[in-house]
């Protein structure tokens, strides 16, 4: 038995967390996985190993694999300017339009500021129009190209229409194709009509005690399905993890990745004020031991989730919640972390 297991239940139970999955994986198989609580209060359906949550921006990973195949197959260029893309991006800053990159916006220095919608339109067709509607209207936090990192949803849908125009169809398509069915991601989805209902995960708001209240929708948006639409479980998301510590290599032998890609996205492109530092579409976190992990936090509210590997490439611990409380995902997985990793 490990020690932070009684912790993870101690920290689920005083928080009042009504369900959770937490998944440890090495670079070949699973070597722990445990689930907590209920699918939703409303039925008391218990969780399950395999149940399903919305994992918020660990998609993010999804995105940048996606942007990573398209460069290796000489449809993306990572620093050539997203204008020679989409040729109808105006932002009010004519010169910043004019020099914003893929890179920038994979990195989060172009320089557009945050965003979080999660309720809006249920049409992919609808992700340029809702850019060209909404870029002009933003102020820029910082030039593109002064390597300023903000956290920039607007940024990753701007990249998803750019993966549209050069791969020739929409995101979720691509994001299928390219990276969850070689991965054998095969209980993933953006859709959640094509979810069995008995295995999902609800979200969960708070009374007025604190404790947990199933919600009877989910709130989506399909225009920012790049930046957290995508649904799944723990053992899905490890085989996402294991392909990216074998550096590129899927639990079918196929080769989704070079190995040179996987490190261009595992390398440091900016500093985040916490001191960590940031990849293209990896963050790159220290332990409490001072060990450097990669991987990604979620954060649908009230959907919360942490995927990070060791930067040995041994383990990956993955955690979902379907209750808010900020901190908990990033302690039960940094805890799990540092006790396996030796």
């Amino acid at each position: 038995m490990y020690a932070f297991e009684n912790k993870t239940e101690k920290l689920l139970t005083e928080h009042k967390i009504a369900g959770s999955t937490v998944f440890v994986t090495d670079f070949e198989k699973v070597i722990y996985s445990k689930a907590y609580g209920t699918l939703s209060t409303k039925t008391g359906k218990f969780t399950e190993v395999t149940s399903l949550y919305r994992v918020a921006s660990i998609t993010k990973i999804v995105t940048g694999v996606l942007a990573m195949r398209a460069k290796e197959a000489g449809m993306l260029d990572l620093d050539r300017p997203v204008k020679q893309y989409l040729p109808w991006l105006e932002l009010r800053d004519k010169e910043a339009a004019a020099v914003i990159t893929p890179r920038m916006l994979l990195s989060h220095t172009s320089g557009l500021p945050g965003e979080y919608t999660p309720d809006g339109p249920r049409d992919e067709a609808m992700l340029i129009p809702s850019l060209k509607s909404g870029l002009p209207e933003l102020d820029l936090v910082s030039m593109p190209g002064e390597g300023k990192y903000l956290y920039s949803n607007w940024g990753i849908r701007l990249l998803s229409a750019v993966l549209e125009s050069v791969l020739g169809d929409r995101y979720s398509a691509l994001a299928a194709r390219y990276v969850l069915n070689p991965c054998g991601m095969t209980d993933s989805s953006f859709f959640r009509e094509k979810l069995p209902e008995c295995s999902l995960s609800m979200p969960h708001t708070r009374d007025e005690n604190g404790d947990p209240i199933a919600e009877g929708d989910i709130k989506e948006n399909y225009v920012r399905l790049a930046t957290g639409g995508l649904y799944s479980s723990a053992p899905d998301l490890a085989k996402l993890a294991r392909m990216m510590m074998r550096k590129g290599i899927a639990d079918s032998g196929e080769r989704i990745l070079n190995e040179e890609s996987v490190s261009e996205m595992e390398s440091a492109h900016a500093t985040l004020k916490s001191g960590d530092t940031y990849g293209l579409t990896l963050q790159l976190h220290n332990l409490p031991s001072a060990r450097q992990c990669i991987g990604h936090y979620g954060n649908a509210d009230p959907y919360s989730s942490a995927m990070f590997w060791t930067s040995d490439r041994r383990y990956c611990a993955i955690v979902l919640l379907n209750t808010m409380k900020e901190g908990i995902r990033r302690e039960i997985c940094d805890m799990m972390l540092d006790e396996i990793w030796h």
